[in-house]
């Protein structure tokens, strides 16, 4: 479980593409400043967000997924990390469940497989509000918790988190 894992400081999740643990770019001394962490879920959101802070790091847990369905499914996933945020005092964003934003971004590509492009339209969407609200609250750096998915592309995810960063004046931890 991740409560096991925040324990002990093991079996933390690894970057499927380079073998290197994902957390090493995130603690970088030249990016002490602020972090916006784009979370989807507990698991993913607690570890990180629990490691940034022992490291001294000033993190925001922002919650936004408006691709997860159905509602309940989303509800419960917010509650759980919000619980998670109060309890280890870390701040956190939630943004509204925002399901028809979500349905105009990959409009088209509601048949595409897992991977597919509707993927690639979905990580642009919630990446780019993750850097907006960095822009917003005065973060100088943002992530999120898609790259520890073996099933994610995270090249991808990646390539488009530094776009936006660039596009923003940010820094995307990647």
């Amino acid at each position: 479980s991740f409560l096991a894992i925040l324990k002990t400081g093991r079996g933390g999740p690894k970057s499927s593409r380079s073998g290197r643990c994902w957390l090493s770019a995130m603690l970088r001394p030249a990016l002490r400043g602020c972090r916006n962490l784009h979370d989807c879920c507990a698991p993913c959101g607690a570890f990180v967000a629990s490691e940034l802070k022992k490291n001294g790091y000033d993190v925001t847990v922002y919650f936004y997924n408006p691709n997860i369905f159905p509602e309940e499914e989303f509800d419960l996933r917010l509650a759980e990390m919000k619980r998670y945020c109060e309890d280890v005092e870390i701040k956190m964003i939630e943004a509204p469940y925002q399901r028809n934003d979500w349905q105009v971004a990959i409009n088209g590509l509601e048949a595409e497989p897992e991977g597919g492009k509707r993927c690639n339209q979905c990580f642009s969407h919630r990446l780019a509000e993750a850097a907006q609200k960095a822009q917003e609250i005065g973060a100088e750096a943002f992530a999120t918790t898609l790259t520890m998915s073996p099933r994610k592309n995270v090249e991808l995810i990646n390539q488009i988190g530094n776009e936006l960063a660039d596009f923003y004046g940010l820094k995307f931890i990647d």
